[in-house]
């Protein structure tokens, strides 16, 4: 079905590995692939939102110098219909996070950036070692977080990507 796609749409570009290599790895073997300056790491049990990559992308193109850029995440448990949002409280308007301002609000309790709303700089995602598998569940959180320590990080106020918890995921 890929391969189709692909005859049909040249922007799609398929590549296969010799064997199974695993999620992580070969996640980062798409990281090296990639050839644009961002990167967006969607999950399966992820929804992007009507706006989330337009308002992203502008932000981090006001602000180069950021590492990434995150909304903030809506996050749905779907057996219980139990809903929060994570992130809220960073800023009040779209904003570059330096990373002392982002030691500030983390001193206060108000830093949190949801790996499913990131887009990452894809220069500082290889700079900082891509994911590491032995990280597992909390990949996605360490990245962020180095990746923000070093260069800040942009901050689009709106719940623009929703995590849909299922009850035997990976996350459970």
């Amino acid at each position: 079905i890929i391969q189709a796609l692909a005859r049909q749409h040249p922007v799609i570009r398929f590549e296969r590995n010799d064997q199974n290599q695993g999620v992580l790895p070969t996640v980062n073997r798409g990281i090296d692939l990639a050839q644009g300056d961002y990167v967006f790491l969607s999950s399966a049990d992820d929804e992007v939102l009507p706006g989330f990559l337009e308002k992203s992308l502008q932000i981090l193109a006001q602000h180069p110098q950021a590492g990434l850029s995150c909304t903030i995440g809506d996050w749905r448990e779907e057996a219980t219909g139990l809903n929060w949002h994570m992130g809220v409280g960073m800023a009040d308007t779209p904003s570059y996070l330096s990373p002392q301002r982002m030691v500030q609000l983390e001193r206060k309790g108000r830093l949190f950036i949801p790996g499913h709303t990131t887009i990452l700089k894809r220069s500082a995602l290889i700079e900082a070692g891509k994911l590491i598998p032995e990280l597992k569940l909390t990949v996605d959180w360490f990245i962020a977080y180095v990746i923000g320590y070093r260069y800040g990080i942009c901050v689009v106020p709106e719940p623009l990507a929703v995590f849909k918890i299922q009850p035997k995921s990976y996350y459970q």
